[in-house]
C-alpha cells in the first residue's frame, strides 16, 4: 500500500466549547464507499493489520461453500476489510455450511486508520447483506486485543479465553441477526 494521503479525518469538531469526533465519512473529500472485492484484494491489508499474526494465502476460505469479501475505501485507499463465510459451528469444533450461521473472518484495519468507524461500517454493512439472506447467526473467533470492538457491536464472549499455540489469544464470540 502506498503511503496515505488520507488521514483519520476523526479530526476534532468543535462543539459550545467541547471537541468531539467527526466520523471520517462526514467529510465529503474523503467519501467512504463499501463494497464487494475479490478476496486476493484483502491479502495485503491483512498482512499489515493482522500483525503479528500472518495473513493466511489466497484463497484462505477455499472450503467455504459461500463466502464474501468486504472492503472500506476512502477515496481510492483501501483502509478496511473483512470477510463472511457460510459456517456452522458445531459443538465438537468441526464446521459446516449447512445451516443459516455465518463466520466473520480475516477482519482487518490498516493501523493508520483505527478507530475511525471503518471497520464498524463494514460490520455492519456485513449484518445487514447476511439478513437480507435470513442468516441467524454471526461467530468469530475475535482477538482478545479487539474484544471491546466486537461487544461494543452486539457479540457476546461464549466461554473462556482461549490460547493455542501460534495464533493470538482470542475469544469465540457470536451475534444474533
Amino acid at each position: 500500500m502506498a503511503n496515505s494521503q488520507v488521514h483519520c479525518a476523526a479530526d476534532c469538531v468543535q462543539t459550545a466549547g467541547q471537541h468531539r469526533r467527526a466520523p471520517a465519512f462526514l467529510f465529503a473529500d474523503q467519501a467512504l464507499h463499501i463494497g464487494c472485492v475479490d478476496e486476493a484484494d484483502c491479502f495485503e491489508l491483512r498482512r499489515i493489520g493482522l500483525q503479528p499474526a500472518e495473513a493466511r494465502a489466497v484463497p484462505a476460505y477455499a472450503y467455504a461453500r459461500e463466502q464474501f469479501h468486504l472492503a472500506a475505501f476512502v477515496g481510492f485507499e483501501l483502509v478496511s476489510v473483512a470477510t463472511f463465510l457460510l459456517e456452522d459451528q458445531s459443538e465438537g469444533g468441526a464446521y459446516s455450511g449447512n445451516g443459516f450461521s455465518w463466520r466473520l473472518r480475516g477482519m482487518a484495519t490498516h493501523p493508520q486508520h483505527r478507530n475511525c468507524g471503518y471497520a464498524t461500517a463494514i460490520l455492519e454493512r456485513g449484518v445487514r447483506l447476511l439478513r437480507r439472506q435470513q442468516a441467524s447467526l454471526l461467530w468469530a473467533n475475535g482477538r482478545s486485543t479487539a474484544i471491546e470492538f466486537y461487544l461494543r457491536h452486539g457479540f457476546v464472549r461464549i466461554g473462556q479465553e482461549r490460547v493455542k499455540p501460534g495464533v493470538q489469544p482470542h475469544y469465540r464470540i457470536e451475534r444474533a441477526l
